[in-house]
């Protein structure tokens, strides 16, 4: 009888065309997900890749060393989606001129990218969020490459330039995750929303909805930040 919560059968297929690293961190991504960085050994990693004891050890070195390779992997991935809009708004941020409507479009271009890769109801995004969710609900675990600072830090930036409130370094950290916060409960809160909802899964119109009405949200709330500031 094969272990709950180890690969099923569709992904051992889909894994062994992949190279060893690559089914390591695989396999990895499905066990530490759904049961965490403590509850699973290293020998259950390798007997679910197929793999030898000493293959993590010899690719990774070791347990934490695998972990951090899947958070890589799912910060890579996420960032190939996200790039161009990363990218634009670094560079609006070390320009010299910033416009609080421009500031305000390119934060609605981040957060329409987090939308079209966290929401749809992908296998892939519920594996990536497991993970996730795994850590920031404070699992004891080194910190690692899904702090994602560097897009909290321009997010924040943003915000700053959209309020008029550059100086307030915290309080736009603070307003950039409580958006944040409206993407992600469609993914952590899963089977609440589907019921609310009254829909099975999260489809592409349910996608175009969500997305409509959190933009719509955050143009309001910085909206009406820019006029308290006025």
């Amino acid at each position: 009888m094969a272990k709950q919560n180890e690969p099923n059968a569709d992904e051992k297929q889909k894994t062994s065309a992949l190279g060893p690293r690559e089914t390591l961190i695989e396999a990895g991504l499905t066990l530490f997900g759904t049961r965490g960085y403590e509850g699973v050994s290293v020998r259950e990693i390798c007997d679910a890749a197929r793999m030898n004891i000493a293959a993590i050890n010899y690719h990774f070195g070791g347990k934490e060393g695998l972990y951090r390779a899947v958070a890589l992997h799912i910060r890579a991935q996420l960032q190939d989606h996200m790039s161009d809009q990363m990218i634009s708004a670094m560079e609006y941020l070390q320009s010299e001129n910033h416009d609080p409507d421009e500031a305000v479009e390119r934060l609605i271009a981040i957060y329409r990218g987090m939308i079209r890769v966290l929401v749809p109801g992908s296998e892939r995004t519920a594996r990536w969020a497991k993970f996730i969710v795994k850590y920031q609900l404070g699992e004891d675990v080194p910190s690692h490459e899904l702090d994602n600072l560097e897009m909290i830090r321009a997010v924040a930036g943003l915000i700053g330039i959209a309020r008029g409130r550059t100086d307030d370094e915290r309080g736009n950290t603070l307003i950039g995750l409580t958006l944040f916060g409206q993407i992600l409960v469609f993914r952590i809160n899963r089977k609440s929303s589907l019921r609310v909802l009254d829909v099975s899964e999260i489809g592409p119109n349910e996608v175009d909805l969500i997305e409509a009405t959190v933009l719509s949200n955050i143009r309001a709330i910085l909206n009406a930040e820019r006029q308290s500031n006025d």
